[in-house]
């Protein structure tokens, strides 16, 4: 059975306090600049899993369900106790050629 992230993607505990993942933070970079870059959240699902990029290490495959919540997360912006890893400029880009999310494609 797999289970579920207790962090978000991108964080990890180390030494009793949330720090940054570096190899997961370039995935989230690369996932914001792909979708400013006019990628679908399939397309990049589908390059992220055809590259054995993983999400977790039992989950091979990344869907567009998991990329829409990294370009939805507002903790990679340095939000509580997460640190930060999107700068404000790459997240308002992304914002700015979102679309609605449908549960369909056309």
């Amino acid at each position: 059975m797999t289970q579920n992230r207790t962090l978000p993607y991108g964080y990890k505990i180390e030494n009793g306090r949330v720090v940054t993942n570096d190899a997961e933070t370039e995935v989230i970079r690369r996932i914001y600049r792909s979708y400013t870059e006019g990628l679908s959240y399939k397309a990049i699902a589908e390059s992220l899993t055809a590259e054995d990029i993983r999400y977790m290490p039992e989950k091979p495959a990344w869907n567009k369900n998991m990329v829409a919540r990294i370009l939805q997360n507002q903790n990679y912006l340095g939000m509580g106790k997460y640190p930060l890893i999107v700068e404000e400029a790459l997240c308002q880009a992304a914002k700015l050629v979102q679309k609605p999310y449908t549960q369909t494609e056309s």
